[in-house]
């Protein structure tokens, strides 16, 4: 079998690979999923650049456990690309982030790069207050735990 990644003793930044895991309801799946086939085929002819790996996707289901779960709301199919490291990845996360946005698109938070304050707290809505103020403050008290960019990002 071929590998779809060719990885050498000490791979190149470029054979890296990475992606991004973004959550959509599956009410609405097929109506995004042609947006983003629109979007990204529009993408590569106005800058050249496209993911270089197959795009990937998921079906998960509800997970009403969790604060800051991407399917809280309901069963949810996710659109991932995939791409080696190269310098148009995040250029074009930042215009697949907005898609996705638009889209009600609901980011994993530690598997999605160039995520804004903004989204983030549209997206989550008032499940950050409420995992903050009841789960975050009690069980870290001092901070510890709380990153800068994690802090930046959710406006803790």
């Amino acid at each position: 079998a071929e590998q779809t990644i060719l990885y050498g003793e000490q791979p190149l930044p470029a054979t890296k690979y990475t992606f991004s895991m973004t959550s959509f309801p599956v009410t609405n799946i097929k109506k995004t999923m042609r947006e983003y086939f629109d979007f990204i085929h529009s993408y590569y002819k106005r800058t050249g650049w496209r993911c270089t790996l197959v795009d990937v996707g998921y079906r998960i289901f509800q997970d009403d456990k969790s604060y800051l779960s991407y399917c809280r709301d309901g069963e949810a199919m996710t659109l991932d690309p995939v791409t080696n490291a190269d310098d148009g990845w995040y250029p074009y996360l930042k215009e697949y982030n907005e898609f996705c946005a638009k889209r009600g698109g609901r980011p994993l938070l530690n598997q999605t790069p160039v995520l804004t304050r903004g989204y983030v707290s549209r997206t989550y809505r008032g499940q950050l207050d409420e995992f903050n103020n009841t789960y975050r403050r009690q069980m870290d008290p001092n901070n510890r735990f709380l990153n800068v960019y994690l802090k930046d990002l959710m406006d803790f």
